[in-house]
């Protein structure tokens, strides 16, 4: 993760009485060019519709269109990536959906600074983190923030194929565990201490059950290949102080 800091712009007037959330929407609408959309992530409660809420109201009165973007997956605006210009997080800093919802658009994230750090004079700290590109042999796509877990319903009947630089390695009776490290994948099979780094690699399921679990999730069982790529500082955070 590379992570730079700079200043925010002294605010004057009426800015100066601006509320946190404000000042995160205007950060959000400085970011966007002509036309764009910021897309705001909420959480279902009444608080976080209120923040989205307020958010909004203020990217309307700087002219930039947003949409709101729940942890639903049918509420994130996939069909209009091209035009979401910046993503804002409102669910709160223990909420990574807007994280998730970013990194699929292919857009900056805004949150704000949460750490509460005493003194810290206002500013954006810009964060870019690498990712981890989920690709299965039909075309369909999913992203990884941390990690991918391939864990077998029964370890006595769990083979696994992995396929690193073209060459095919056996995984039997274990789960194997891939993460990011200096910009690159490390999968480890888990309780043997063997592990594999590179760029990109396939699992194959051969013989048994298994579950892709992706970041902690469970997402499916694993029927066909999938292939496994990093991204290194695919996705930038910008961290605002107000």
């Amino acid at each position: 993760m590379t992570t730079t800091t700079g200043p925010i712009a002294a605010a004057t007037g009426a800015e100066a009485r601006w509320s946190p959330l404000a000042v995160l929407a205007d950060a959000a609408a400085r970011g966007v060019a002509d036309g764009q959309t910021v897309a705001v992530v909420r959480g279902f409660d009444r608080e976080s519709r209120r923040r989205a809420r307020t958010v909004r109201d203020h990217l309307a009165g700087a002219g930039v269109r947003a949409v709101e973007a729940t942890p639903a997956p049918d509420s994130w605006p996939l069909g209009e990536s091209s035009a979401v210009g910046a993503v804002v997080n409102v669910a709160g800093s223990g909420s990574w959906d807007a994280h998730r919802i970013a990194a699929q658009l292919a857009a900056p994230l805004y949150a704000l600074d949460e750490t509460g750090a005493d003194g810290a004079e206002p500013g954006i700290t810009e964060r870019r983190m690498d990712l981890i590109d989920v690709r299965g042999e039909r075309g369909d796509h999913d992203i990884a923030l941390s990690h991918v877990t391939l864990l077998p319903e029964d370890l006595t009947e769990a083979e696994l194929a992995v396929v690193v630089d073209g060459t095919r390695h056996v995984v039997r009776g274990a789960q194997l565990r891939t993460g990011l490290h200096e910009h690159l994948l490390r999968a480890r099979v888990v309780g043997e201490g063997a592990e594999h780094v590179a760029a990109e690699l396939t699992v194959e399921p051969v013989a048994g059950v298994f579950r892709l679990v992706r970041d902690g999730l469970p997402v499916d069982e694993l029927t066909a290949p999938v292939t496994l790529v990093a991204r290194p500082e695919a996705l930038t955070v910008h961290l605002v102080r107000a």
